[in-house]
């Protein structure tokens, strides 16, 4: 480190930065302190600085905010101005999703009806963190069903032209190629994921590759480099050529997106350029940190980003390359890459909960190639927009690479373990693991000078290092958690590490639930095969998570689901019922050979410790409805039981209470949603439980929980918890006491 004084300033910097975004303003009391509530119409005007357009609509991003409250009668436009302003602010911007598309323009002043949506923390664990990703980009409040009410002319001409330049490469781009590789190649030179595919960004990410998709140090070196060359060969100054590549990839940093990736890069290429006119010698770890301090002061929120941390940990890991001594992994793309790999991959399971395992040699062949894809990919998007035959022409290699690419990655994710579930580790954990890294490489580089014992301890040291690191986890408990399923039902049952129960899973108002909060929870916990997946009953809102699982199953060559969760059996109502949901299960379980079985009243499954009583429905019985033939389960583990009730309704307790007159269970798992027609007086006088879980969707329109049944639990001195206002509900217990807790309470 010796004269790299910019660095060591910058070291402290980087500190002060990084301690402001962990502990930075909260957005969600800026937002509480606003005389607005979630739900309500808003009027607000500001200045629209980026634009997104979907297939299905169009999402605007305002600054120099003003929040205007609803009149009692709806302001025409030209009368907007004189609306009472409710607050202003620089600090926070606001994300409108506009109800129909608007052509706007960057500068455009604009007036917006809209509805409030709060920004929430993850609901879940393993969830989406939806207020730290918003805050780290300074979004403070997020408006759904907009209608500009009034924009004047107003225009950035440069950025609205960029802007413009943008939208119509992405829309190149789609009519040069297929959807599914359009989706590819939008998301690798344009920075647009939108219409990249969830299987195809699942397969790049299980083989390590997510990296692509990200405008980073691979597009702006081949395209900041590529134009500089030519300027100089064409005859341009040094000064001219570096400026005018300099206001290039800014321009296209811009053009993409302004993420985090494409910033740090190229800050780094304009230190590059700097280096080159003083004639200074250019140094990657000072380039570095001066990329993250300056990134950090203009969002210190970044810090807790996966864009961020995994941008820089990779360049650190190339810096960590530089220390290899043997000629074999000294510059070269296989030392850089072990160095990446060492850098980046506790970064990997912290945020995605999995590591690839091929990653390193799958990365060694495709990485080489990928300039290819970017070079044919930006010619043929070019020549397209003045000739489109020919752009097709030209983008071809780019599009056969491509499916090259695919095809391997599909062929090496059917061999064994080629993604290894790790859960979350510990975040202390892995500020452990870099503290003991970069020690070790210290002294085992100053202590040892044969060079291939120096760099055989140094992998060997990182490899011990990086399994301790991702295989470190406490001892297993047993623990019912309820999870936020929007309005649905969802509980996961861990038997203290032996073997894992999920009950339901579904929602009538969450889409794409296995992908989005299903998996990503138990995989955050180290679980990668659900061991009985057992239904209440077939009611969308409790099987739509094990559906999609299903639907995507695909088992590699050790039978696992290579698309996701593996599933071991299926227990399904015994009521004889045979319809749609019923036969598609079976249909889809048979395909993938999942062993079905059917469970009613009297059946008693034991797993080691823990008892799962079924108590409903009968076998043979008719029911007036599909809720009152619920499943319901009695789960107990040692002293400590549980009651899962479905669906259930007054028919079906009065059916149930029949068998059973006393039950005295310590946690009710409220039935049909906190429905105002069950969970009878009665029911809870045989019930008599401590705690009551009720799963609803926040703001349902079924007004679940009742007010009656919220009446009825507190006569009963029950502890009512609820998934739509505190998230996942997790109860833990050693089988004599036991603890409640909720997913609010984890986020502080």
């Amino acid at each position: 480190m010796k004269g790299r004084y910019l660095c060591y300033i910058c070291l402290p910097l980087f500190l002060w930065f990084a301690a402001a975004g962990i502990f930075h303003k909260d957005a969600v009391e800026w937002a509480a302190s606003l005389p607005i509530t979630e739900g309500q119409t808003v009027y607000v005007s500001g200045t629209v600085y980026r634009q997104e357009f979907k297939s299905s609509y169009q999402s605007i991003y305002l600054k120099n905010i003003s929040l205007i409250s609803e009149p009692e009668t709806q302001p025409e436009s030209d009368a907007a101005d004189i609306l009472p302003k409710i607050s202003k602010t620089d600090q926070w911007n606001i994300l409108v999703y506009l109800k129909k598309k608007e052509n706007l323009c960057l500068g455009a002043n604009v007036l917006v009806c809209a509805e409030v949506s709060f920004l929430r923390p993850a609901s879940n664990p393993g969830g989406f963190d939806q207020k730290d990703y918003y805050e780290s980009k300074k979004i403070g409040m997020i408006l759904r069903r907009g209608l500009i009410k009034k924009k004047d002319r107003s225009i950035w001409p440069v950025r609205s032209m960029i802007d413009k330049l943008h939208q119509k490469c992405v829309e190149e781009i789609y009519c040069l190629a297929d959807s599914e590789n359009a989706g590819i190649l939008s998301a690798m030179l344009m920075g647009d994921r939108s219409g990249l595919e969830t299987r195809i960004r699942d397969l790049y990410q299980d083989m390590g590759l997510i990296h692509l998709f990200s405008v980073s140090g691979l597009h702006v070196t081949m395209l900041g480099m590529g134009l500089y060359r030519i300027l100089r060969k064409a005859g341009m100054p040094i000064k001219g050529a570096a400026g005018i590549c300099a206001v290039v990839m800014m321009a296209y940093a811009f053009m993409t997106g302004m993420a985090f990736p494409a910033v740090r890069a190229v800050i780094m290429f304009v230190i590059y350029l700097l280096s080159i006119l003083t004639g200074r010698t250019y140094d990657l770890p000072t380039a570095l940190a001066v990329a993250a301090v300056t990134i950090l002061y203009g969002h210190s929120g970044a810090v807790t980003q996966a864009g961020f941390l995994m941008s820089f940990a990779a360049v650190a890991g190339v810096v960590l390359a530089g220390q290899w001594k043997t000629k074999k992994l000294q510059n070269s793309a296989a030392g850089s890459n072990l160095g990446i790999q060492i850098m980046t991959l506790p970064l990997t399971s912290f945020f995605y909960y999995k590591i690839p395992i091929y990653s390193l040699g799958i990365n060694l062949l495709v990485i080489p190639i990928m300039p290819a894809v970017l070079g044919f990919g930006i010619a043929g998007m070019a020549a397209g927009i003045v000739c489109r035959p020919v752009g097709k022409i030209v983008i071809a290699p780019a599009l056969y690479i491509l499916k090259a690419v695919k095809f391997s990655c599909e062929k090496v994710r059917w061999l064994p373990f080629s993604s290894v579930v790790t859960g979350k580790p510990y975040f202390l954990v892995l500020i452990c693991y870099y503290i003991f890294l970069l020690a070790g490489f210290i002294v085992i580089g100053r202590n040892m000078q044969d060079s291939r014992k120096a760099d055989a301890v140094k992998l060997s040291f990182a490899i011990i290092l990086l399994s301790g690191t991702l295989g470190f986890s406490s001892a297993k408990k047993f623990e019912m958690i309820f999870l936020d399923v929007g309005q649905g039902d969802g509980c996961c049952i861990e038997n203290c590490g032996k073997s894992v129960w999920v009950i339901d899973g579904g929602s009538s108002t969450e889409s794409s639930l296995a992908a989005y909060c299903l998996e990503p929870f138990l995989e955050s916990r180290k679980i990668d095969r659900v061991d009985f997946w057992m239904i209440s009953h077939y009611d969308i809102d409790h099987i739509s998570g094990l559906l999609e699982i299903l639907e995507n199953y695909e088992r590699n060559m050790t039978g696992k689901n290579m698309n996701g969760i593996s599933i071991g059996r299926i227990l399904l109502p015994d009521i004889g019922d045979d319809g749609e949901m019923h036969g598609l299960i079976c249909e889809y379980a048979e395909k993938q050979r999942i062993p079905v079985f059917y469970i009613h009243n009297g059946d008693v499954l034991r797993d080691n410790d823990m008892t799962i009583s079924i108590l409903s429905p009968d076998k043979g019985r008719e029911y007036s409805t599909e809720n009152a033939a619920s499943v319901v389960a009695e789960v107990s583990y040692f002293e400590f039981s549980a009651l899962l009730t479905g669906d259930l309704e007054k028919d079906g307790e009065s059916g149930l209470l029949e068998n059973y007159s006393k039950l005295d269970v310590d946690v009710l798992k409220v039935a049909h949603h906190g429905s105002e027609y069950a969970t009878s007086e009665e029911f809870l006088e045989s019930v008599l439980p401590e705690a009551a879980v009720i799963s609803c969707g926040r703001n349902n329109r079924y007004g679940h929980p009742g007010d009656g049944l919220i009446q009825r639990l507190d006569k009963f001195g029950c502890f009512i918890t609820r998934t739509d206002m505190q998230g996942a509900v997790t109860i833990q217990t050693d089988g004599e006491n036991w603890k409640i807790r909720t997913q609010a309470e984890l986020a502080g």
